[in-house]
């Protein structure tokens, strides 16, 4: 069945439902059995009416990504999971996609976002957000670690080659109505050593 411009997708994928379980064996063996690494998980609320219906659709490594579980996302990728696979939330606000690497550098999980960023995730992935009053809004892993104040994660990310001026449609400088690098985000949240940081990496303002 196919999802918007996504992947297709088999509804109840088994592999990415054993993630939640942690049933690290059975996932080795649904894997040695030929399971489909990238098929996508999908859940769908009952109430299809044009006011109800939600959608979630996500992946093994997404899900494993969620449970912070270094391990199982190493099986994964060595399995041949894509890494930038997308995980889709839709509902009545709007609607969201975001990578695997996004994903970690938000809940700050600093080993699943090296072990990402080692096997080749891309930096520059941008979260998508339509809807909600908002519009369509975006943010980068780098931007994602300067709004939740990690400065740790914002040096791997800038290690790692980040694009320390990548601007970006984000909440904190809507009021701009242009796109706002990380040092603007960091500016308008008044995260002063952030913005510091930034700047000593060569970050600049864009607006």
């Amino acid at each position: 069945m196919a999802y918007g411009y996504f992947i297709d997708v088999n509804p109840g994928n088994l592999l990415a439902k054993t993630v939640w379980l942690n049933k690290i064996e059975l996932i080795k063996n649904l894997i040695s059995e030929g399971a489909d690494i990238n098929t996508a998980l999908i859940e769908e609320g009952e109430d299809f009416t044009q006011y109800e219906l939600y959608s979630y659709v996500s992946s093994a490594l997404m899900e494993a990504v969620k449970a912070s579980n270094a391990d199982i996302v190493t099986i994964l990728l060595d399995a041949g999971a894509d890494i930038d696979a997308r995980m889709i939330l839709g509902g009545p606000g709007g609607s969201l996609s975001r990578s695997p690497l996004i994903q970690a550098v938000e809940s700050g999980n600093i080993e699943i976002s090296e072990l990402l960023i080692s096997r080749g995730a891309d930096l520059e992935s941008t979260e998508m957000n339509f809807g909600g009053g908002t519009g369509k809004q975006e943010i980068t892993p780098l931007s994602v670690a300067v709004t939740v104040d990690n400065r740790q994660m914002v040096e791997i990310l800038l290690s790692a080659g980040a694009d320390v001026n990548h601007a970006v449609n984000y909440q904190q400088i809507q009021d701009t109505k242009k796109p706002g690098t990380p040092v603007d985000i960091a500016a308008e949240m008044g995260l002063t050593e952030m913005e510091d940081i930034l700047r000593e990496y060569g970050g600049e303002p864009g607006n």
